[in-house]
């Protein structure tokens, strides 16, 4: 019988993480290398680490450094793999995934804590493990990578400090060192960071007080996040000075989810027939716009910027996303940290998808899901496990949309990295190692005293191998013109396109212009996958 139980209590947390460490990994199986662009950037300032002994890399002084030696964190984690563990630079980006992969651990524990039971525990877990913006993360290697495991133990350490009696202090040190980890990981973790822990303690102390409960720990910690909030500020102001992030903070940013979320705090407030029969209508107008889209009758401002094929396959997110309104609609206010996080989430992911749609606000709408997807999938596996008790004809149906999540939330990710040939932005570029080796064997082939031309998902690779700053030939081609130097493509531009601008947009040139374009160059290398290009 107790080793059922220890079964039992093990299985949220084992089965989870099985899961997307598998998932994780198979993209070094089947690509070698992680995506985004980032991880070449990385990877070439840990040798920058390694070489200098400074944190920040080139100096000891971070607000001397360039943008990314700013968070050093994934640096320092790709450098220890290389000096502590003797792995090769492009071994080390295996070991920074599969530490991102160990965050689900303190997610489900904290899930665990919040909702008390294994089946919800369990089920959360599942969800999360098959994510597409969590298995994106994780197989990269980034700023926003190294931060996942900080960001899941401070929330989960901020948790148990303002309902654990036992070990107030001890919860309340790890809290703080795991936010220290993530101040030196990435920017808009600790903005997510510490909005969730700001509500979460506020939740908890007004709940205390209400109750007649000893509200002194839930002041205790909400002093504690706000004096690592205004640690922040000043480091970020005064000793960083990273004017460029901390400008993206406006009071627009900060005030408009806190609006809806009023909205949402009234909505659940309401008696519960209003609401079961307010969220009926607005999820059959959801829907319907949904298929409008779908069949091409739709296009929101929002997602101009995507490619099509993107959006469908990121259709999927709907459901948890009803699934956690119905929980507001069914249970409101009964379990109050749960509403919260689900209304804040819901609040950020509304506010996001009706900013415009130019890059930066585009990489705010993709960066937020990462944070607030999760928060949703709690409230929806208590919707699952409350349903699963009813009558059989809501438990077939609950049984085949469980389902159909499981298959459908990792769909984005797989068509991205497995079959290279999803349109995506530069922030979800696919690398293969077959790709590095080749351009290793055409290294020599390329001039050091002429300009090298390549796609912009290329640049940061090639940079790391060659030390060329490449140049982006897409408007010289996009005008009917060969690029005055050496033209590098690949299989991906022929077949679906070239990053455009700043990375986040995609022009199609079609393959017979294009060949026709270049057919007084002399084609120096072919290749299945590699073709170079130059004057004659």
């Amino acid at each position: 019988m107790e080793e059922d139980r220890e079964v039992t209590r093990v299985a949220p947390i084992i089965a989870p993480l099985a899961i997307l460490a598998s998932l994780v990994m198979l993209n070094y199986v089947i690509n070698g290398l992680p995506y985004i662009p980032d991880s070449w950037v990385h990877i070439a300032h840990s040798e920058t680490l390694l070489r200098t002994g400074y944190l920040f890399g080139p100096s000891p002084n971070p607000s001397m450094v360039s943008y990314n030696y700013q968070w050093p964190t994934v640096n320092l984690l790709l450098a220890l793999s290389q000096s502590v563990l003797g792995l090769s630079p492009l071994q080390s980006f295996y070991v920074v995934s599969l530490l991102a992969s160990l965050s689900i651990i303190p997610f489900v524990l904290f899930v665990m804590r919040l909702t008390r039971s294994n089946s919800v525990t369990l089920i959360t877990g599942l969800l999360f493990a098959v994510l597409s913006v969590k298995l994106l993360v994780d197989s990269s290697v980034m700023k926003e990578t190294a931060a996942q495991y900080p960001f899941y133990a401070y929330l989960l350490a901020t948790y148990m400090a303002l309902t654990d009696r036992k070990h107030f202090r001890q919860n309340l040190v790890v809290m703080v060192l795991a936010f220290v980890a993530i101040l030196f990981a990435h920017h808009f973790t600790l903005l997510m960071a510490l909005a969730y822990t700001f509500i979460i303690s506020i939740t908890v102390l007004v709940s205390n007080y209400l109750s007649g409960e000893d509200a002194r720990r839930g002041l205790y910690v909400l002093i504690t996040v706000i004096a690592l909030g205004l640690l922040t500020y000043y480091w970020y102001m005064d000793y960083l000075r990273t004017f460029s992030v901390t400008g993206f903070v406006t009071p627009g940013l900060i005030s408009t989810p806190i609006l809806i979320a009023l909205l949402l705090i009234d909505y659940v407030t309401m008696r519960r027939g209003s609401r079961i029969a307010i969220y009926t209508t607005l999820s059959m107008i959801a829907l319907a716009l949904i298929a409008m889209f779908s069949i091409g009758r739709l296009q929101p401002y929002i997602l101009e910027g995507f490619n099509r094929a993107v959006v469908l396959s990121s259709i999927p997110y709907i459901l948890p996303i009803l699934m956690a309104v119905l929980y507001l609609a069914l249970y409101g206010l009964e379990r109050p940290v749960i509403t919260i996080t689900t209304i804040i989430s819901l609040a950020i992911l509304l506010y996001v998808l009706l900013m415009g749609n130019n890059p930066l606000e585009l990489l705010f709408l993709s960066k937020s899901l990462d944070f607030v997807m999760p928060f949703l999938l709690i409230p929806t596996a208590l919707v699952i496990t409350w349903t699963t008790r009813r009558r059989l004809p809501l438990k077939v149906i609950i049984y085949v949309l469980t389902a159909a999540m499981v298959i459908s939330l990792p769909m984005f990710a797989v068509l991205t990295l497995y079959t290279y040939s999803l349109p995506t932005s530069s922030t979800l570029t696919v690398y293969r190692m077959i790709d590095y080796k080749e351009l290793n064997a055409v290294n020599s082939l390329i001039p050091r005293n002429s300009t090298l031309y390549s796609p912009i998902s290329y640049e940061s690779m090639i940079m790391f191998m060659t030390g060329i700053n490449s140049s982006d030939p897409t408007t010289h081609l996009l005008h009917g013109e060969a690029p005055p130097g050496l033209l590098m493509l690949t299989q991906r531009n022929l077949r679906i396109g070239f990053l455009y601008g700043s990375g986040y947009g995609m022009v199609n040139i079609p393959r017979n212009y294009l060949l026709n374009t270049l057919a007084g160059d002399d084609l120096v290398y072919s290749s299945r996958t590699l073709w170079l290009w130059t004057k004659p």
